[in-house]
Order: structure tokens, then sequence, then C-alpha cells
């Protein structure tokens, strides 16, 4: 079980960490692109950097309903929304649109930390720092990359779609390739071949106008006449 939280969390990690590299830098473009509003790229990035977290937050969740939690998964909904609604509350009236994205962003930390606290105390989970310092250089490396390459063709004034596309997809080339480098995304193995068959087997038939002679050794006895006697010897391999 350990085995496979640990690879659900990992895989959430290597799918959201480019994710939240992408809504940071490419904000400005991406809510230009889809809601022809450049201003709100500022409240993208302000979401960007906690995005992460509701790729943990969901195995998390689903590890306390499997096994049989499903009461502290609820506890720690009620109470990290309720502390979320109290911070939108008081930041927004503040802070405006500003306040309540910082709200959203307390919420969603508490929630994970208490999903994540609830599973450690049941099965004692840990983190493992190697694989979090080999999935962030991989995304330093993808976010220097994509952020250079961004400014290279704003510069060149390129079309804003193909320089979305061009320099999102260079990023996550780069991105890929530190996977590789650091080992953190393995080809499968084929599998071994197949065990090989028992030593022999023989099967013996020879015409007999007797009866059915019996294999005293099991205990078979009172079987019926029959013209042709059948004997295996088959010998399996330990």
């Amino acid at each position: 079980m350990h085995h496979r939280i640990e690879q659900a969390l990992r895989i959430s990690l290597i799918v959201g960490a480019p994710s939240t590299v992408i809504l940071f830098i490419w904000a400005d473009l991406l809510t230009t692109v889809l809601y022809h509003a450049p201003e709100a790229g500022k409240l993208l990035q302000m979401i960007a950097p906690i995005f992460i977290l509701h790729y943990f937050e969901g195995p998390l969740h689903a590890v306390l309903l499997g096994i049989g939690k499903a009461k502290t998964t609820m506890v720690n909904f009620i109470v990290s929304t309720l502390i979320k609604i109290g911070c939108i509350i008081l930041f927004g009236t503040k802070l405006g649109i500003a306040g309540v994205i910082l709200g959203i962003n307390i919420g969603i930390c508490l929630l994970t930390l208490f999903n994540f606290y609830s599973v450690s105390r049941s099965l004692g989970l840990y983190v493992n720092t190697r694989i979090l310092v080999k999935v962030g250089c991989c995304t330093l490396f993808m976010a220097v990359c994509g952020y250079f390459s961004l400014l290279y063709m704003q510069q060149c004034a390129y079309p804003i779609l193909l320089t979305i596309a061009v320099t999102i997809s260079l990023s996550l080339l780069e991105y890929l390739t530190g996977l590789f480098t650091m080992n953190l995304i393995k080809k499968k193995r084929s599998p071994q071949s197949s065990p090989p068959a028992p030593h022999h087997a023989e099967v013996k038939m020879q015409n007999s106008s007797s009866s059915w002679h019996p294999y005293t050794n099991n205990g078979w006895s009172g079987l019926p006449s029959c013209p042709t006697t059948i004997s295996f010897l088959v010998i399996h391999s330990p």
C-alpha cells in the first residue's frame, strides 16, 4: 500500500510541476488568448504556485476513503472550508479580488496538509526528499528555458499563438529530458521468459484384451474393463 501511495504522489508531482510553471510564466498570454483580458494574468500568477497542491489533495482524499476514514475526510474538508470562507471575507474586504484568491489558496493548503497528516498518522506515510529535489531541478530547468525562449520570441514579434505553442513545447521537452536524465521515468523492462516446461511427459498406450489395470499407488480400484491400457508418467520440475 505504501508503494502505491508513493507512486500516486510521485505521478501527481511529476504532472503538477510543469502545469504550475506553465500557468505562472505564460499567464498573461493564456488569459489574453482565452479571455481577451491580459490583466487577469496577474491573478492567475497568484493562484499558480498553489495550484500543484490540487494534484496532491485528490490522491490523499482517495487514500483516506480507501482505508475507511470517511469521517476524517469530512472533518478535514469542513474545517478547511470554514477557514477558507473566513479568510475570503477577511482579506476580500480589504484587498478585493486578490484577497479572495489569497483565501482560496489558504483553503487548499490547509486541506492538503490536513489530509496528509491524517494519512501519515494512519499509515506512517513519509516524504521522499530525493524525488522532490530531482523534480524541483527539472522544474527549475524547464522554467528557465521557457522564460528565455518566450522572451526571445516576444522580442522577435512572432504571433502570439505560435509563441505559446513553440515555447511551451520546448519547455516541456526540456522537462522530459530532465526526468529521463535523473531516472524519474524509466522504460518498462520486458517480462522474463516463461518458466521451462516439465522435463518430460510420457504417454504410453498399449492394446490389451485384459481388463483395466488399476494404479494401485493412488488407490484406484474397481474400474470397469477397457480394451486399452493407458499409463501416464509426468515429471514436473521442482
